[in-house]
């Protein structure tokens, strides 16, 4: 019996009575008595425990030993191998040697028998019972029962089918929860076409049992197979497995096919087998059972005319007799395309097959010339005849064409209507001759169409020349001619031209014959520059109605006071050598106070004796190279000359000075060299070196530097000493540094084995000199002093190469200078002159003294400003005294002293002074309103050093300055801002000026009512539409001027300050938020359809400015029957609508026409709106020419003669009139037999009305009008009299006498 005690107190109940009984077997039954022999028990409950730790601790159960000698007792334990544990055989200690497994258990409880023995013979014991229950921790992942679980399902499953189930499981006793995901964790799947697709998990999973159903659609089409993870957790831990859900096919789509019904034409008895057309189905199933399809015909193949492909879809003909144009004009195929699948599915298209006919007669004109007069103010488009041809051909269709282009004339490809396209101009040409073409795509016919024009007066003057903008000097005296004004019109009975100003001119008059424009009164007194006059030309001829009008421009030129100015006579500038050329180095900037053509300066050099610098777009362009060693600086004239009509110029000496750069290697004079060495003395040589660049900016400043450890060289000046024995010959290397550039050369040394062979020098080395800059000494500079005959030659120099020749030497030793020398371009002012001293004994031996000439500098240089002008500002009210630069000055020359003065012409030396050592200060305090001044002055300064002079220019500004508190910059704000702006939105900041550091405050003092829509920040003066305001109150339509009154001021500051205000002025911009809105008069429109049609309508659009502007588009019924012609303030007018194009028709016979008007706006975005069916009445017209529709073939009868019957029609004429109530008259009008033949008036019909005679006349002509009492057109009938037998034979004359000779021969 086993029962487990948790948290029992003392008198539980722990086993209740009946829980366990005995029985006596004996047959007396007797009574039973229960009793506990050792009971002892011992319980524990383990939890978390690690090994080591006590889970019974020492003294929880001691056994004691009844003997009177109470030996010690030792305790062990019986079946201690279920969990890792031992006891302290002394202190019953039980302690963990291992870790716990709840699993490993028998549901955790693990029951122990305790010894305790006494330990002496005969070792007598107790036990008691050790219950340990282990409580289960969590600390078992579950586990799938496998890794990847594969899945069956059929697509189109109902919601909440079973997919299948993915079981785990888990050692700990806790329960499971499932998930499922996509394999990707972002919800991609795998689609049937190879892709991946993004979408909800159409499956669901039950957390408890891990089974998977569906929650939506499946679609085998969309996604074949879908790759899942699951998940499994137990609260603490997770397992996860793959599953895949294979997708079964099902036939669930139909067959498509592309497109909608088709159409295909084909020419009639096509061969058997023609292939006509495809048609193509497509099935979106997967497998190949469900998506192949078999085509057929089920419906339209009259006799088998067609067969299908069953498998590509290809259409061919079957029996080509079916497809014959004269049993039928087409099929209507109805072609079916089934899959295979289970149940089969299939669609249907229709196929329109229409037969063509072939084509094998040609088109005919019914006559070979077509004439036509038509009035040359024929309004374009317009008909003037309608030219038709036959052809036998089944649905011929015929097109018809020009042969040649023509501008003025169209014809209609369908019909043969010819219209009139562009004006006609009878003055430039009267007559047409059209040749047109008929053909049905294979065969031609040509016939002729001769138009006549008639001239009517329908030019209007037009100007010989363009009005081009004039200008005229305020000068001009009155009664000069400024301008003659010719017009020419066109017509040739034109009348002549009247000429007017037809605007209002105080100032010019014209003739009204000649044209000639006067000035009529003085042009200085006008109120401006510019002059607008409208001249119009008038036509005379009748009825007067044609003139033209052209605006002409005067631009009205004041007489040039001012000659420009560029601020000052001389000015230098700095350019560097090798600037690009191109460079734009200076910007040309005189002024001109004068307006108009005499204020526009243009520029010019003057001595132009180079082409090193050019004038463009008035900047002064380099046009070449500058190099500093061959030009230092260039001096140009630069005139400014105004464009008045008496040009005023001035001039300006702009010297421009080259910058030298360091552009050029240093040059090493006398190396590579031999030098012979006596080792009994010290080597002492010397490299001289020059650099052609400037010493101004330090760019001939040279650096020696040597490889040797036996010889040293002084960096600057090149002299070279031993520092050691030089054993024997050798050979260095000596480097010539100028900044980026490096020149070596060789120094090779030579020993020299008989010392008695080299020259002596008794002079100190090197020999010492001086001379004046620029002299030229008389006798020697130096002389050279040798104990033996030597030869004497100059080797070297550290002048350039090309200037060597200004030292010679003599035979006795002397030097000697040829020319003077220049200090500034001699780096350091020390020249070196290498001398070849070579024994006269030996020549091979050689040595080589120096001579350094210092050049003593004098004052030949130009003193420089280090920039050829400055910039400067300061405030009103500047102490005397305030230094505003300093301004710096170089001159080449050592020893001058540098002064700087102000020019003499300088006007504004009582504002500003200037120090003798270039300091620029304030020479008197001075307010603004007080003293007048430019926005920016100038001043010329001038630097000298005795006696050279250079000058530069400074440009100033004096800031205004406010004393009296806060002061805005502008106390009148004009500002634009578009409408519709939301709340909140800045439109400006207001600056106040303020001379300390009390802050400023803005309010609104005022405003107009509307004018709250705006506020200003309190400290910022930041300008906003107010935050309150709601959305799109700034609207233009309401108010689009708002005018704020704001006030700055410094509450805060002691003494308490002025305060100022502005008024700020906000215009608001119109935005296009408004569509336009259109207006129709009620009632009938009813027009001629000679007549121009003229709708009124109002037209308004709550926008302003070019929102507000409109243009309008029209469609109409008929397609283009409404041609515009001009559009007028609420009126547009249309070109008259022809009534015979007009299909339909009111119950009065008259033509109806509707018009559909679009009208926009010119906004941004544009915004249109639309009305329609504006229904306009046509009344018929006389306003066609007639045709003929038949006469006699070649217009050509055959009458016999003597056969007079006077009621038989003899043939018959028929007139065709384009106009819709029309009545054809005919009338004979000449020709030979007009008196043989009469016509009936009203059918056309001829007959005669006496006999003919062929012997009098054998043919004659009948001409025919056709007229319906405007037009009228003419055909000529050619009659041929048929002759017959009815006249006797006559001799001419009734006797006849002859004479014969009596020799005559027989047969004479």
């Amino acid at each position: 019996v086993s029962c487990c005690v948790w948290a029992a107190l003392p008198g539980d109940v722990i086993l209740p009575a009946g829980e366990i009984t005995a029985v006596d077997r004996d047959v007396s039954r007797l009574p039973v008595a229960y009793s506990l022999v050792n009971a002892v028990s011992v319980s524990c409950c383990v939890w978390a425990a690690l090994p080591g730790d006590v889970i019974l601790p020492a003294g929880e159960i001691t056994a004691v030993d009844r003997d009177v000698s109470r030996l010690p007792v030792a305790y062990s334990l019986v079946n201690a191998v279920s969990i890792p544990i031992r006891i302290d055989p002394e202190t019953a200690e039980v302690t963990l040697s291992g870790q716990l497994d709840f699993e490993a258990s028998s549901n955790g409880r693990v029951e122990f028998i305790l010894l305790a023995n006494d330990t002496t013979p005969p070792y007598l014991g107790t036990s008691a019972t050790l219950d340990i229950t282990i409580r289960d921790a969590n600390d078992q992942p579950p586990v799938f029962s496998k890794g990847l679980f594969s899945f069956a399902l059929m697509e189109n499953s109902p919601v909440g089918s079973l997919v299948g189930r993915i079981p785990a499981s888990d050692a700990d006793s806790t329960e499971l929860f499932y998930q499922i995901s996509s394999s990707s964790g972002n919800d991609q799947m795998t689609s049937s076409h190879g892709g991946m697709m993004t979408s909800e998990l159409p499956f669901v999973v039950d957390e408890s049992s891990g089974e998977i159903h569906t929650s939506g659609q499946i679609d085998r089409e969309a996604m074949s197979e879908y790759r899942l993870a699951g998940l499994v957790s137990d609260g603490a831990n997770f397992a996860s497995c793959d599953i895949a859900i294979e997708i079964g096919d099902e036939n669930d789509n139909r067959p498509m096919f592309e497109g909608d019904d088709a159409e295909v034409a084909m020419f009639e008895l096509q061969p058997d087998g023609f292939v006509l057309t495809t048609v193509l189905a497509t099935d979106a199933d997967a497998t190949a059972a469900n998506n192949q399809v078999a085509y057929s015909i089920i419906a339209g193949n009259s006799d088998h005319a067609f067969a299908i492909h069953d498998s590509s879809g290809v259409i061919v003909v079957a029996n080509h007799s079916a497809a014959d144009l004269l049993i039928r004009k087409s099929f209507t195929l109805a072609i079916q395309a089934v899959d295979s699948g289970v149940p089969q599915l299939s669609s249907v298209t229709m196929l329109r097959i229409s037969l063509q006919d072939v084509n094998n007669n040609y088109p005919e004109f019914q006559q070979e010339i077509y004439s036509v007069i038509i009035p040359e103010n024929v309004i374009p488009p317009k008909e003037i005849i309608k030219l038709t041809a036959k052809d036998q051909d089944l649905d011929s269709v015929l097109a018809y064409t020009f042969v040649s282009e023509s501008f003025q004339f169209s014809i209609d490809q369908n019909s043969g209507s010819i219209l009139v396209i562009s004006p006609l101009d009878a003055e430039s040409r009267n007559f047409y001759d059209i040749s047109v073409r008929a053909t049905d795509g294979t065969h031609v016919d040509l016939t002729t169409l001769q138009i006549t024009v008639s001239d009517i007066n329908d030019n209007s003057p037009e100007f010989e020349s363009d009005f081009q903008e004039m200008h005229l000097s305020e000068a001009t005296p009155i009664g000069t001619i400024i301008k003659v004004i010719s017009a020419s019109d066109g017509d040739i009975s034109a009348a002549g031209i009247l000429y007017s100003i037809t605007s209002l001119s105080s100032h010019f008059s014209i003739s009204s014959s000649s044209g000639e424009i006067r000035v009529i009164q003085n042009l200085e007194n006008r109120n401006s520059d510019r002059m607008d006059i409208e001249i119009t030309a008038y036509d005379l001829t009748p009825p007067n109605d044609k003139s033209i009008s052209r605006n002409l421009t005067i631009i009205i030129d004041d007489v040039s006071e001012y000659a420009p100015y560029f601020g000052v006579d001389k000015l230098t500038i700095n350019v560097e050598e090798n600037t690009e050329i191109g460079t734009r180095v200076w910007k040309l900037n005189a002024t001109d106070k004068d307006d108009g053509l005499g204020g526009e300066i243009r520029y010019s050099i003057v001595n132009k004796s180079h082409d090193i610098f050019d004038i463009a777009d008035n900047y002064l362009i380099l046009n070449s190279t500058l190099d500093y060693e061959n030009v230092q600086e260039v001096v140009l004239t630069i005139e400014a000359e105004d464009m008045g009509e008496i040009p005023l110029k001035s001039q300006l000496q702009l010297t421009i000075r080259v910058v030298d750069l360091n552009d050029n290697a240093c040059e090493v004079h006398n190396l590579p060299i031999m030098v012979s060495h006596d080792r009994s003395r010290e080597l002492s040589f010397q490299v001289i070196a020059s650099d052609v660049d400037s010493d101004r900016n330090g760019n001939n400043h040279i650096e020696f530097d040597i490889d040797s450890d036996i010889l040293s060289i002084s960096q600057t000046s090149g002299l070279i000493e031993s520092t050691g024995e030089i054993a024997g010959n050798i050979e260095i290397q000596v480097t010539c540094r100028n900044g980026e550039f490096i020149t070596e050369e060789s120094l090779s040394i030579s020993i020299v084995e008989t010392p008695e062979n080299l020259p002596s020098i008794g002079n100190d080395l090197p020999i010492r000199v001086s001379i004046r800059e620029n002299n030229v000494p008389d006798e020697a500079i130096a002389s050279i002093k040798t104990e033996e005959a030597a030869e004497f030659s100059v080797y070297a120099t550290s002048l350039p190469r090309h200037e060597d020749s200004v030292f010679t030497v003599d035979g006795g030793g002397n030097v000697f200078l040829w020319a003077g020398l220049d200090r500034e371009s001699i780096r350091d002012g020390i020249i070196l002159v290498m001398l070849e001293v070579s024994s006269v004994a030996n020549s091979d031996y050689k040595i080589f003294p120096t001579v350094e000439i210092s050049v003593q500098d004098e004052n030949d240089n130009d003193p420089r400003f280090s920039k050829p002008s400055y910039t400067v500002k300061f405030p009103e009210n500047s102490a005397v005294g305030l230094e505003l630069t300093k301004l710096t000055a170089s001159d080449l020359d050592s020893t001058s002293s540098l002064r700087f003065r102000l020019a003499e012409n300088s006007t504004s030396d009582a504002i500003i002074s200037l120090s003798r050592d270039g300091i620029l200060s304030t020479s008197e305090k001075f307010n603004l309103e007080n003293i007048t001044l430019d926005i920016w002055n100038s001043v010329q300064v001038e630097v000298s050093d005795g006696r050279f002079t250079d000058s530069a220019v400074v440009r100033f500004m004096v800031q205004s300055v406010s004393q009296n508190g806060p002061a805005f910059l502008n106390t009148n704000i004009s500002l634009q801002i578009p409408e519709n702006l939301p709340p909140g939105t800045k439109i400006t900041t207001l600056d106040a000026q303020h001379t300390d550091d009390f802050q400023q405050q803005f309010r609104v003092i005022s405003t107009d009512p509307d004018s709250s829509l705006f506020s200003v920040g309190e400290k910022s003066g930041i300008v906003r539409v107010s935050d309150d305001s709601l959305p799109n109150s700034v609207d233009f339509e309401k108010s689009h001027l708002h005018v704020l009154q704001v006030e700055v001021s410094q509450p805060d500051a002691e003494p308490p300050r002025s305060k100022d205000t502005a008024t700020v002025e906000i215009r608001v911009l119109d935005v296009n938020d408004n569509s336009p809105q259109m207006t129709f008069p009620s009632g009938p429109l009813v027009f001629s359809e000679l007549e121009e049609v003229r709708i009124a309508y109002e037209v308004s659009d709550a926008d302003s400015g070019e929102n507000a502007l409109v243009d309008f588009a029209f469609r109409s019924e008929p397609e283009n029957i409404f041609v515009l012609v001009k559009t007028e303030p609420n009126l547009f007018t249309f070109r008259p609508i022809d009534f015979e194009q007009l299909g339909s028709r009111d119950a009065a016979g008259r033509g109806i026409a509707r018009l559909t008007v679009l009208v926009t706006d010119r906004g941004v975005p544009p915004l249109t709106s639309q009305y329609d069916a504006v229904e306009v009445t046509i009344t018929d017209e006389n306003d066609n020419g007639l045709t003929w529709a038949r006469a006699p073939a070649d217009n050509t009868v055959h009458v016999p003669e003597n056969d007079f019957h006077p009621t038989r029609v003899v043939f018959s004429v028929l007139a065709e009139d384009g106009d819709f109530h029309s009545h054809i008259r005919y009338s004979i009008v000449g020709g030979d037999f007009a008196d043989k033949f009469r016509v009936n008036a009203s059918t056309g019909e001829v007959t005669q009305t006496g006999e003919l005679d062929r012997e009098r006349a054998a043919t004659g002509l009948v001409e025919i009008d056709a007229s319906d009492g405007l037009f009228t057109t003419r055909v000529a009938i050619h009659v041929i009299v048929q002759d017959r037998n009815d006249e006797p034979p006559v001799f001419p004359e009734p006797e006849v006498s002859i004479h014969i000779f009596d020799s005559a021969f027989y047969g004479s």
